[in-house]
């Protein structure tokens, strides 16, 4: 068998999509941590935390510091709050009707769906609108997705994702600086910003 070049792309962005989606999914090995202290790491540093009966009941930070970072202390509270979503939910509407459900968002009801069903979909939506309307059609990511779940940046998986799946409509500069970065770029003659 002969892999074409925009085969081994297609397969490489689907294969890197399902990573970034899976890797978000419970580890069984870390489930099974009955006790005890675990040291981790997140965007906040490095942590000790401690598990009571296969739950977070603390955590604290791991190194040595100068300023507390408070953020390293809410381990409990983000894993086990009544607020977090477990599983895959999909709209009951849009499942029976991807292109018109019959409810709009905020009228319909949310239902559990596997990991498969939901990167199937995922991936269906994402070939159809892309070629229907092409690479601008797909925005990528805002500016300050940062955290989300066990992924550090996901914006930039997702943006690594999207561009080997043939593109897609992003972003320039940030909400720091604003129009600066043009405005500084285009009276210093600048190529390409600040």
């Amino acid at each position: 068998m002969t892999l074409t070049r925009r085969e081994f792309i297609k397969h490489s962005g689907i294969a890197a999509g399902a990573l970034v989606v899976t890797s978000a999914a419970p580890l069984p090995a870390w489930a099974e941590e009955k006790g005890g202290k675990i040291l981790t790491a997140g965007r906040w540093g490095a942590m000790n935390v401690e598990v009571e009966d296969g739950k977070i009941v603390s955590s604290t930070g791991a190194l040595a510091k100068t300023i507390p970072n408070s953020l390293q202390s809410t381990a409990a509270d983000q894993v086990h709050t009544t607020a977090r979503i477990q599983h895959p939910m999909v709209r009951k509407s849009y499942l029976d009707n991807p292109l018109q459900p019959a409810k709009g968002r905020g009228e319909d009801i949310y239902v559990q769906v596997s990991w498969e069903q939901a990167l199937k979909l995922i991936h269906e939506q994402h070939d159809r609108i892309r070629k229907a309307n092409g690479p601008s059609a797909i925005f990528a990511g805002s500016y300050g997705w940062r955290s989300s779940g066990v992924l550090h940046k996901a914006q930039t998986l997702l943006q690594r994702y999207m561009n080997l799946a043939g593109g897609y409509s992003g972003h320039s500069g940030d909400y720091s600086t604003g129009a600066a970065q043009v405005i500084i770029a285009a009276c210093g003659g600048f190529r390409g910003g600040v």
